[in-house]
């Protein structure tokens, strides 16, 4: 059998103790992106955006504790500041950009990315009682039939590595305060 690093030791132990604090709120960051897919909340593809987030959640929780655990406490409190900043930030840019460049799908819950630019075949089509989101209605929602392929790639790329990236922050700040918290 392989060593196991002290830094992985202490990561499973977080992972099957379900008694303590920090191993709960662990397992909860995990479950957020889950929470918020149920909920409507996440971008499109919600359900594949959420397996991403959360198999990238595991590998930042993994990478804080094999990579991180044995550094000095200043430089994982620098670490810690650095992810919670990073969390704030992502959070704003994450609510604005599902905010501005999603949108419902008639009246259910299920959203669509929209684009920044407008095919010219459409714009020719604009005038101010008919703007792109009444095309798209008209469209049955088919935000490819409106916008360029490449505005509408550019939204779905930028809103779904804003989303993981979120929760990548909150798992490495969360990573690092259970590591702080061990130590003492």
């Amino acid at each position: 059998m392989s060593p196991v690093s002290a830094g992985m030791r202490a990561f499973l132990q977080v992972a099957g103790d379900f008694k303590r604090i920090s191993s709960l709120a662990v397992k909860g960051v995990m479950t957020a992106p889950t929470v918020y897919a149920a909920m409507k909340l996440a971008p499109p593809p919600s359900n594949t955006i959420t397996i991403v987030t959360t198999a990238l959640q595991l590998l930042s929780l993994v990478w804080v504790f094999q990579f991180w655990f044995s550094l000095k406490e200043r430089s994982l409190r620098i670490k810690m500041r650095v992810a919670a900043a990073a969390f704030l930030v992502l959070s704003v840019a994450s609510f604005v950009l599902i905010q501005q460049f999603t949108v419902p799908v008639g009246h259910s819950p299920e959203k669509v990315v929209i684009g920044y630019e407008v095919k010219p075949a459409v714009q020719v089509l604009l005038n101010p009682t008919f703007g792109p989101l009444d095309a798209l209605r008209s469209w049955e929602y088919d935000p490819d039939r409106v916008w360029t392929a490449r505005s509408l790639a550019t939204m779905r790329i930028t809103i779904a590595l804003v989303w993981v990236s979120t929760f990548v922050a909150l798992t490495a700040y969360l990573g690092i305060f259970v590591i702080l918290q061990r130590r003492r």
